[in-house]
């Protein structure tokens, strides 16, 4: 039976995976310090086997922020296409009432399945009624002008979606890219803190000037009060267009750590009203990004209520709350 040493363990792989962000700041700050004591002939030889494969892994971070900046540009875009739907089918449909009444076989022939099929479903389906519905105005001459609006809004959306899921399989090859480079960069840094560790076995506080070690703190994915987790860490999904209550205890002097492990923007706030308004001034934590804020920063003093706001009004969010003080 094969089991793996503890003390043999690269804890940075832990402390780092899904913090795509933080290994940059952490990355960065390690090659600082080495590059502050790089007349040691020991540190410099760390410098240098460091800078190409942090270097690739900063380059790569940018690609995917770029190809994630574009998808969320066309999601938006996607989005506002199928909200503008509702409103697009019932002039459509008030047109074909003026030259085929309302329960008429031929209002019916056009629209056998009345109008939901094209407002609600998967995007699939609800394309296909699209293109179905198109199809069947193209044998009324009578409503030309209504089939050539169809067609050219479904030609957009067809446009739009196939451009969003371009997109979309462009992030997946980014992504991967990237946490492959990050595996990379946590090996090297397990390997810088291997040879310190020799060289400083008899000055390990030494070692601390190389690294800061305090923006490793573990994250604890997924775990909530009811697991027993001292309620001090909950991982909180916010549904569309709503206000989500953290079920966690807090003082105004608690300090937060929030990490945004979604895809929407989350606006965080305190309160001491569960349903109270979001603030004009709400703490925006944009997907990927890491807010550590106390308590009182984010609210009247005395709130006793954590808000988290998902203004997005079709994509839940995602948030890792943990108490760090």
């Amino acid at each position: 039976m094969s089991y793996e040493i503890y003390f043999t363990r690269n804890r940075f792989l832990s402390y780092l995976n899904g913090r795509r962000k933080l290994v940059l700041s952490f990355t960065t700050d390690h090659v600082l310090r080495l590059d502050s004591q790089k007349a040691d002939p020991d540190i410099n030889m760390l410098y240098l086997r460091s800078i190409p494969i942090f270097d690739t892994y900063r380059n790569r971070y940018s690609l995917y922020e770029a190809i994630r900046g574009y998808l969320r540009g066309e999601t938006s875009g996607w989005e506002g296409l199928l909200d503008s739907v509702p409103e697009k089918l019932r002039r459509m449909t008030l047109k074909i009432e003026l030259v085929f009444p309302k329960g008429s076989p031929d209002y019916i022939g056009i629209l056998p399945d009345g109008v939901s099929v094209m407002n609600k479903g998967a995007y699939a389906q609800r394309i296909n009624a699209w293109s179905a519905f198109v199809e069947r105005l193209s044998s009324k001459p009578e409503l030309a002008s209504v089939h050539d609006e169809a067609a050219a809004f479904l030609q957009l959306v067809s446009d739009t979606r196939q451009s969003q899921q371009g997109k979309g399989i462009s992030l997946d090859a980014a992504t991967t890219d990237l946490d492959a480079q990050q595996v990379l960069v946590c090996q090297t840094l397990y390997g810088n803190l291997g040879y310190l560790m020799y060289k400083y076995q008899a000055t390990p506080e030494k070692i601390d000037e190389l690294f800061d070690f305090s923006l490793l703190r573990p994250r604890k994915h997924a775990k909530t009060i009811a697991e027993g987790d001292e309620e001090n860490s909950l991982t909180l999904i916010v549904p569309p267009a709503s206000v989500a209550v953290a079920e966690i205890s807090f003082t105004d002097e608690t300090k937060f750590s929030f990490y945004n492990s979604g895809n929407v923007n989350l606006g965080i706030f305190t309160a001491s009203q569960p349903n109270a308004a979001v603030p004009s001034d709400v703490h925006l934590l944009p997907p990927d990004e890491e807010l550590v804020i106390k308590a009182s920063q984010l609210g009247a003093a005395g709130s006793t209520f954590l808000l988290v706001n998902n203004a997005q009004p079709t994509t839940e969010g995602e948030l890792e709350i943990d108490i760090v003080e």
